[in-house]
Formats: C-alpha cells, sequence, structure tokens
C-alpha cells in the first residue's frame, strides 16, 4: 500500500540509545498497579472533526476573480478541507476532506489547478474540475505556497528554511534559493513575477524573536534583500506592492511593517488594535489586513493612516485578496466563512460560505449513530433533533414534533426507525427514509430518561422518572409489559446480545437485571455510591459495565450479578455514557470531558482522551468497532478511529523537536513494533517489549490519515 503522505523522519542514532546504557532525558514507569499490555483495541486521540470549529485560514483567488479557493480546518483537530467555489453561481466545485487542518492555498491565474500546504509537510497539486491530484511534493518543514503570475511554476517557502519553484504540472523542482536563516511562514512574488520573497522568524521560550523578509531576483537566484523588522518579531503575512517597489509583512505583536525595496528600509509601521493575520495590497496602494475581530482594516501605504475598515465576519478573519482588478475583496474568517466585498463602495456583495456558528447550535443531551456511522441524531433541548450525515456534518433533517427538551435517541437494528423519548413524557418513532413521524407512544407518567432497541428490532425498551422500565412494539406501539423497576427514576437500560436479559439502572444506584421473558428480576447490585447513568453489554454477552454520577466505571458478570474486577475511579466527575468497541474495549465519557478507555477484562483503564471541552453527552461506536464517534456540551461532534491492535506498551518520552509529553509505542498482533505516536504524529521506532523505554529525538515527524 502507498500512502498518499510519506512517513519521514529523521533520526540522530546517537541519541537513540537503551535505557540500561544511558540514562534518557525524561522515561517514566507507568503506576505499578496497571499491567504495562493490554490486548484490547486501543482508539487514536486524534479526533476528526465532524462538526466543529473550522475556520478559512487563507484563499487565493482567480485571475478572473471567478473561481476562488480556500483552506482551514479546525483548531486542535485531525481534519481540514480544500474548496474551490464559483463566484457567479456560488457552487462549491472542488471540496476535499484533509487529515490535518491546512493553511496555505493556491490557485493558477486560470482557475484550473488549485495547490494547497500546510502543517503536514507536503505540496499537493490538484486539477479544480476532476479532482484528480497531479503531484504531491515531500517537504523539509511546514510550507506556504504561491503560484507564480503566468501560472507556470509554484512556489514553497517552509519552516526548514527553504524556498523553492516547483514546475507545473510536473511537479520537478526549478530553483532553490539561498540565504534565508530563519523559519520561513510567508512566500509571494510580486505582480510581475520578477521578485520572490519568503517571511519568517522565530519566537523563543525566552522572548527572544527574530523576524525577517527575504527578497530575491528570480532569474539570478540572487539575494536582493535581508529585511527586519523592528521591533523582532516573526513576519506571518506578506505582500508586494502592485507596482513591486514594496512589501510589507504582519507579525503576531499586532504590528505590519512596510519595507521601501530601494534602500530596504522600513517606510511605515502600522500598529493594529487587535491581532494581525494576512495582508493584500489593493492596485491603488491601499494595504488591507483581516483582524481578530472579525474586521478588515484598510490602510493608506504611504502615509500609514488608517482609511476605513470593513465588517461582517462573525468571530475572527484570518486572510485576504483583491480580484477584478482591484475592485473586489475576498475575506475568509471563522465557521469557514469566504465574504466578497465591493471595495469601492465599502460593502459586502455575498456571502458565499459561512457554516453555522457553533455556539449558536442547541446543546445536545443525548446522541445516536446508524451502524456504519453515516448517519448521527442528536437529541437537543429545544424540541428537536438534528440529523447529520456522519461524514460532513452537514443537517440532512430536523424533526419536530415534541413539546418539550429531547433526553435520549436510540436507532432500531436496521437504522430505518429512530426513537425518541422527551421530558414532554412521550416516545415517539420517526420513519429515517422520509424524515416523518411515524408513531407517539404513550404511558410514562413522567420524563422519558432511557432508550434502547432490542437486537432483534422486535422490542423498544424506555426507562423514566416514574420508576418503569416499559417495553414496546415499534411495530404497532403497543405496549408488550411494565417493570416497577427502581425506586427512583430509571436512568439506563440496555439489552443483552440474546435479547433474554434487560438491564436497568436507576438513581437509586442499583443495577438490575430483568428476565425479558418474564420480566422477572434475575439480580439487583448496589455497587455505585450515585445514580447510574449508563449501561452497556459487551459483544459476548459476558460482561456488563456500568457508569455512574460517583464517577465509577464498574464491570459485572451479567450471569452471576457479581462485579467482575475491582476498577478505579478514573472520572473526576459524573459518568454519562459508555459504550463497547469488542469484547475487551470499553469507552466511557464524563461530565469532565474526558474520554477513557478501559481493558473490559482487567477493569485497567488503557488510555484517556480529552474528548470536549464540556461534559460528553454521548458516545457511539460504529464501523464494526473500528470507529466511535463522540458529541458534548460543546456542541462538538468527533470521529475517534482504532488503533493497530496489539499489545500496548506506556512510556514517555521526549521529542527533540515537537514537544515533549506522553507517547505510546504500539505493536502489531505479531508482536513486532508498529508506531510510534504523539496525538497525530507517528514514527516507527524499534523496540522490544521486554527492554526498558528508549529516549529518542527527531527531526521531525508527521503523517497522513
Amino acid at each position: 500500500m502507498k500512502p498518499a503522505f510519506a512517513l519521514i523522519a529523521m533520526i540522530v542514532a546517537s541519541r537513540v540509545l537503551l535505557a540500561q546504557e544511558v540514562a534518557p532525558k525524561k522515561v517514566t514507569t507507568p503506576d505499578a498497579t496497571v499491567p504495562l499490555i493490554t490486548s484490547a483495541n486501543r482508539f487514536n486521540p486524534s479526533a476528526t472533526s465532524i462538526l466543529g470549529a473550522s475556520d478559512t485560514l487563507a484563499i487565493a483567488v482567480s485571475a478572473d476573480g471567478k473561481r476562488i479557493a480556500s483552506v482551514g480546518g479546525a483548531s486542535g483537530a485531525a481534519s481540514g478541507f480544500v474548496s474551490v467555489i464559483d463566484v457567479p453561481s456560488k457552487k462549491e466545485l472542488l471540496s476535499l476532506r484533509l487529515p490535518r487542518s491546512s493553511n496555505s492555498v493556491a490557485i493558477s491565474p486560470n482557475g484550473k489547478l488549485v495547490a494547497f500546504a500546510g502543517s503536514f509537510y507536503d505540496l499537493t497539486l490538484v486539477d479544480v474540475d476532476s479532482g484528480k491530484t497531479l503531484f504531491s511534493k515531500r517537504l523539509d518543514g511546514a510550507a506556504h505556497v504561491v503560484f507564480a503570475p503566468d501560472g507556470q511554476s509554484l512556489a514553497t517557502a517552509t519552516l526548514g528554511k527553504t524556498v523553492q519553484i516547483w514546475d507545473v504540472p510536473s511537479g520537478d523542482e526549478q530553483t532553490k534559493f539561498l540565504g534565508a536563516t530563519v523559519p520561513l511562514r510567508s512566500v509571494a512574488f510580486s505582480a510581475d513575477g520578477k521578485k520572490i520573497a519568503a517571511g519568517g522568524g522565530e519566537q523563543q521560550q525566552n522572548d527572544v524573536a527574530s523576524g525577517t523578509v527575504f527578497v530575491w531576483n528570480v532569474a539570478t537566484k540572487r539575494l536582493l534583500q535581508k529585511l527586519e523588522s523592528n521591533p523582532p518579531a516573526p513576519v506571518t503575512s506578506i505582500a508586494f506592492s502592485p507596482d513591486g517597489t514594496l512589501v510589507a509583512g504582519a507579525s503576531p505583536d499586532r504590528q505590519a511593517h512596510i519595507w521601501d525595496l530601494a534602500n530596504a528600509k522600513i517606510k511605515t509601521t502600522l500598529t493594529a488594535r487587535q491581532q494581525l493575520f494576512g495582508l493584500a495590497f489593493a492596485p491603488g496602494g491601499t494595504l488591507a489586513g483581516a483582524m481578530s475581530d472579525g474586521s478588515i482594516r484598510l490602510w493608506d501605504s504611504a502615509s500609514g493612516e488608517e482609511i476605513g475598515s470593513l465588517k461582517g465576519h462573525i468571530g475572527l478573519c484570518f486572510c485576504v485578496a483583491f480580484s477584478a482588478g482591484g475592485k473586489q475583496l475576498v475575506s475568509g474568517g471563522s465557521a469557514r466563512s469566504v465574504k466578497l466585498w465591493d471595495f469601492t463602495d465599502k460593502k459586502e456583495l455575498a456571502t458565499l460560505r459561512q457554516d453555522e456558528r457553533i455556539e449558536d447550535l442547541p446543546v445536545p443531551l443525548a446522541m445516536a449513530a446508524t451502524r456504519d456511522g453515516s448517519l448521527i441524531a442528536l437529541a437537543t433541548e429545544d424540541k428537536g433533533i438534528v440529523l447529520r450525515d456522519g461524514r460532513t456534518g452537514e443537517v440532512r433533517a430536523t424533526l419536530k414534533g415534541h413539546e418539550d427538551a429531547i433526553t435520549c435517541v436510540a436507532f432500531s437494528p436496521d437504522d430505518k426507525t429512530l426513537a425518541s423519548g422527551s421530558a414532554d413524557k412521550t416516545i415517539k418513532l420517526w420513519d429515517i427514509a422520509t424524515a416523518k413521524e411515524r408513531a407517539t407512544i404513550r404511558g410514562h407518567t413522567n420524563w422519558v430518561y432511557a432508550l434502547a432497541f432490542s437486537h432483534d428490532g422486535k422490542t423498544l425498551a424506555s426507562g423514566a422518572y416514574d420508576k418503569t422500565v416499559r417495553l414496546w412494539d415499534p411495530q404497532t406501539g403497543k405496549e408488550l409489559g411494565v417493570i416497577e423497576a427502581h425506586r427512583g427514576s430509571v436512568r439506563a437500560v440496555a439489552f443483552s446480545p440474546d435479547d433474554k436479559t434487560i438491564a436497568s439502572g436507576g438513581s437509586d444506584r442499583f443495577v438490575k437485571l430483568w428476565n425479558l421473558s418474564n420480566r422477572e428480576l434475575k439480580f439487583a447490585e448496589k455497587g455505585h455510591e450515585g445514580a447510574v447513568r449508563a449501561l452497556a453489554f459487551s459483544s459476548d454477552g459476558k460482561t456488563l459495565a456500568s457508569g455512574s454520577e460517583d464517577g465509577f466505571v464498574k464491570l459485572w458478570n451479567p450471569a452471576t450479578g457479581k462485579e467482575l474486577v475491582a476498577t478505579k475511579k478514573e472520572h473526576n466527575e459524573e459518568v454519562t455514557a459508555i459504550a463497547f468497541a469488542g469484547d475487551r474495549t470499553l469507552l466511557s465519557g464524563g461530565s469532565d470531558g474526558v474520554i477513557r478507555q478501559w481493558d473490559a477484562t482487567t477493569g485497567q483503564m488503557i488510555g484517556a482522551m480529552q474528548g470536549h471541552t464540556g461534559g460528553v453527552s454521548g458516545i457511539a461506536v460504529v464501523n464494526g468497532g473500528t470507529t466511535f464517534v463522540s458529541t458534548g456540551t460543546d456542541r462538538l461532534i468527533k470521529r475517534f478511529r482504532q488503533d493497530s491492535s496489539g499489545p500496548v506498551l506506556g512510556c514517555e518520552a521526549v521529542s527533540g523537536v515537537e514537544d515533549s509529553g506522553f507517547y505510546n509505542q504500539e505493536h502489531s498482533s505479531d508482536g513486532k513494533p508498529f508506531r510510534w505516536t504523539n496525538g497525530a504524529a507517528k514514527l516507527a521506532v524499534p523496540i522490544d517489549t521486554d527492554k526498558p523505554p528508549v529516549a529518542i529525538e527527531l527531526e521531525f515527524i508527521a503523517e497522513r490519515a
């Protein structure tokens, strides 16, 4: 298998030392009570954002202004996008999903090709109309990209201090420019294509900073100028004036410098009231800047005076570009927004793209997903159920009918029916194909808290504040039976895989198992010190897991009613969601926002990830246990994928470039080393499980999912 983005890493061999020979920089041993090896499946903590705070971080416009390319992604999430919009029709011509956020894009003058780069160390060129990748080049660092004015070549500048020009469409290197001495964070051609500039710098922990713009002659490759920022600060965005005599550069210190290339001196320094991101020159010499308050500030480049502003982005504005000969301005910002402005009249012409703002969405109280993860149902407090595409997060339908908050949802085994329970005391059945209500079930005398379908789809169980578990025929809505289950509200219900047993958990702190055929109690255990909020059976039916407001996850033997193994309290707050991914791997989510992974055979926690900044509202395992999705009170939806099966060796190590932190050495099923993991960064490392961990310094590490 040939990966789209090959893994490249430079390892300083002399730094790879066995722990028993040379003490590593930083190695810790896991808690002695936790087994070092586990064969439970493990999920990668780097989530893909299905519904999250994606932003437009960079834009580019074709020469005729008819096509706009944009890239971006969700901060801190393993997701990104590339988009090309046709301006006249406002239709999206190209839409690509990336494993990481991208922060640089270029479109050819004729609008037929789009190039993108970013933190994943690759330059990729794609045909807009066909979606075909023409080439993908591995670079020596995170990169920025720009098309030459004639469209015959591309230039990249990298954090590896390298500036290169590549042939289009072959991808062959044409030129490499020498002389850059700092990591580069921006690149631009002059309008005539005769000069190229790259800006960058460093901000070190001791507050020592540097900021430099390098300018070369394209034909001779000679370094013409080395422009220093004052005060020193990294240059994160640059732009040539239309006549090529000036270069503007923005820095994180809320300043922008305009250098005169005739004498390589600063002509004007602009000081902004907010963070200044992207820059662009208008043909008349006006400089536009994208601001962190969502506005676009306009300055006279000769005097440095602010002469106006454009306001319309909700959130941040990250990037700007002029089109139509300077008559129009394009900007990108929060919520994947792309806006078109009339620059002459200083007014907004159109919003070409803008996603829902996360903060404007209703808080999800519960979640369910189809078995293949293609559809996600969110129960909300505003009386509606939102059906979202499991891949894109786009709204498929909104189901309205309940008269109060919706507290629980469940898909039937064939994914054709969705059941919803509400504080209005009713249960509704929805036809997924038509997004229409099929039936309303009444019987509970108080809030409905929990729902579960039997595996054969013939029975629907519900638990409510009225202390009962009720059984229904989901085809007719007829009540099949009532169980006076708990002394308090019933907060969770679950069917065993063979559908012979139903489990219930209540605010009375009991976990109970009932014989489904005669509704008789099989056992009742009070193992928790708080209300039982979540229940789940393993796929083989040999384990029942419960999660409680006491912060504990407990594992029970359904045959005997006894606790299988003792578990530690790992959640800082109440456990709100539980799901099995196979027989051995258990997932739990809490109101602390953390999603924890457990080996269900040992009761040991084997991993934790910060799932949501608010509490976890739901976890759903899909695709046969290889993937799970989650949502929380932060309103985000995330997808987590399973890493390779096999034992996990826990250790802590240090990366010489990226950062220090907790890492995990993973092994394939045959016990051989598989990959070194730090979030989304992975590197194959030869290490034996019977030897202590090793300390490794990496020059860089990256991969693509």
